[in-house]
C-alpha cells in the first residue's frame, strides 16, 4: 500500500545512519514525546530527504501535498529552533521523570531533583542564542518568517486610574 511505501522510504533513510525511527506521539507518556522529539532532531536531514523523495515519487495528490507541507514547515527557522529546544527540554524532563519513578528513590532526594529540573528549565531562557544558531544550521535558514505585527487586545480598566494597554509590536525573534 502507499502508506507502507512512504513509511519504508522514511525508515530506510533513518536506518542508513542507525537513527531512531520517528513514531506517533503518545498522549500519556512524556518519555515517548522525548523519544519522538529526539528522533526528529537527530534524523532531521534524513527525514527531509525522505519527504522530498515521497513528494517527488508520489502519484497521489494528497500524499504529495502533505509531504510538501511538512517540508515547508521543517525548512522554517522557527521549526529548527523549536526542534532543538524541545529535544533538550523533553530529554531532561524524561530523565528526571525516570529517576523519580525509581522504587529505590529516597523521598529526601526527590525534592532537590525537582528543584534541579526547575532551575534547568529557567536557565534555558538564557540560551536562546544557542538554540537559534543550531536552528539556523539545522534548517539552513537564517531568517524568520515575515514579521507580523501582533497587537495586544485592550485591557479592561480595573480601576478608574488605569488607562488602556499600550499596543505591542513584536519582532519574530522576540
Amino acid at each position: 500500500s502507499a502508506s507502507n511505501h512512504r513509511w519504508s522510504i522514511l525508515t530506510n533513510k533513518l536506518k542508513v545512519k542507525n537513527l531512531k525511527v520517528v513514531k506517533n506521539l503518545s498522549q500519556t507518556r512524556w518519555s515517548m514525546r522525548a523519544d519522538a522529539t529526539e528522533a526528529l532532531n537527530s534524523g532531521y536531514d534524513e527525514i527531509l530527504l525522505a519527504l522530498r523523495e515521497i513528494s517527488d515519487a508520489s502519484d497521489i495528490p494528497r500524499t504529495k501535498q502533505e509531504a510538501q507541507g511538512l517540508l515547508r514547515k521543517m525548512n522554517n527557522l522557527e521549526f529548527g529552533i523549536l526542534t532543538e529546544l524541545w529535544s533538550t527540554l523533553l530529554e531532561r524532563f524524561s530523565q528526571t521523570s525516570s529517576t523519580l519513578q525509581s522504587p529505590c528513590l529516597d523521598l529526601n532526594d526527590a525534592m532537590p531533583l525537582l528543584g534541579s529540573l526547575a532551575e534547568f528549565f529557567e536557565s534555558q531562557r538564557d540560551h536562546f542564542d544557542d538554540y537559534e544558531q543550531r536552528g539556523k544550521i539545522k534548517t539552513g535558514c537564517c531568517d524568520y518568517k515575515q514579521a507580523v505585527s501582533r497587537q495586544t487586545q485592550r485591557s479592561v480598566c480595573l480601576t478608574r486610574f488605569d488607562g488602556n494597554a499600550e499596543d505591542v509590536i513584536l519582532l519574530p525573534r522576540d
